[in-house]
Parts: structure tokens; C-alpha cells; sequence
């Protein structure tokens, strides 16, 4: 049994990520206000049951991006 099918990242990745930075950067994110600018956060996801996460790859680039 083959194991799941891992998308191709797109070559216009870099791009994407900016413009969704742009988008909740720009003007300011609504759920970043709730953030002070001098804390750190960190998050953590926790299912129920095994999931995929979707998107990991664009995931994985905003935040070295951002690091």
C-alpha cells in the first residue's frame, strides 16, 4: 500500500508567502493585536484522532520566513 500522495510545491511559493504576508501584515492582523509586540507565543495543534495536515510545505516556509 503506497503511503500518502505529497503535493509539488509550486515554484511561485516565495510569492504566495509574500502576498499572504502583505494581506495580514500590511494593514495589521486583527488576532495579532491580541499578541503584545514584546511577548513571544508559541502554538500547538492537537486532533482527536490522526489527521493530515494540508499545506505543510507553505506552513513550513512562512515560518522560516518570519524566523
Amino acid at each position: 500500500m503506497a503511503g500518502p500522495r505529497v503535493p509539488e510545491v509550486p515554484a511561485d511559493l516565495p510569492a504566495q508567502i509574500d502576498a499572504a504576508l502583505r494581506e495580514d501584515i500590511g494593514s495589521g492582523d486583527v488576532t495579532a493585536a491580541l499578541v503584545p509586540a514584546t511577548q513571544q507565543v508559541r502554538g500547538a495543534l492537537i486532533t482527536r484522532e490522526n489527521a493530515g495536515l494540508c499545506g505543510a510545505p507553505w506552513a513550513d516556509a512562512v515560518f522560516r520566513r518570519l524566523d
